[in-house]
């Protein structure tokens, strides 16, 4: 039998081996959880780098580009454009206006644009403008909204 200050020695010593083991796999797990963090920081430089072409996607966005916009009026054809600079220019138009994916609900004075993109991937862009009806009423107010009309009676 063990005397009492065996004992507590023995506790001491087991006490110790437990607090240093938690130490090391303390310290151990930071320096793999670092490694790790460095590992996937220097993945990432390497990917993002300019040298490195992910999937090739910089080279096919850049070669996309609008061949041809085709703009419908209720159902019939009324200008399709191909030209390069038309094109450019009536894109920076188009932005100006509010579109929508969905087709609306067509109510009794007003027009529905269907603007087409088509794209050099063949992948095409329907969009749906609703207007009210141009009437030529002159009161003598003038106020600036932009429509599809302007980009009609501008590029003809």
């Amino acid at each position: 039998m063990k005397t009492r200050n065996e004992y507590l020695r023995t506790l001491y010593e087991k006490k110790e081996k437990i607090l240093l083991e938690r130490k090391i796999y303390h310290k151990s797990r930071i320096i793999s959880f670092t490694s790790a963090a460095a590992f996937f920081l220097i993945i990432c430089a390497i990917l993002v780098s300019p040298l490195v072409d992910i999937f090739h996607l910089s080279h096919s966005i850049e070669n996309i580009h609008t061949v041809s916009i085709s703009i419908t009026e209720d159902n019939t054809l009324i200008r399709n454009y191909t030209d390069e600079k038309i094109i450019s220019e009536i894109e920076d138009c188009l932005n100006l206006l509010s579109f929508s994916n969905k087709k609306p609900q067509i109510s009794e004075n007003k027009s529905l644009y269907i603007v087409t993109l088509k794209y050099s991937d063949g992948t095409e862009k329907i969009s749906y403008l609703l207007e009210a009806k141009q009437t030529s009423r002159d009161i003598g107010i003038t106020t600036f909204s932009f429509s599809i009309n302007d980009i009609l009676n501008k590029y003809k």
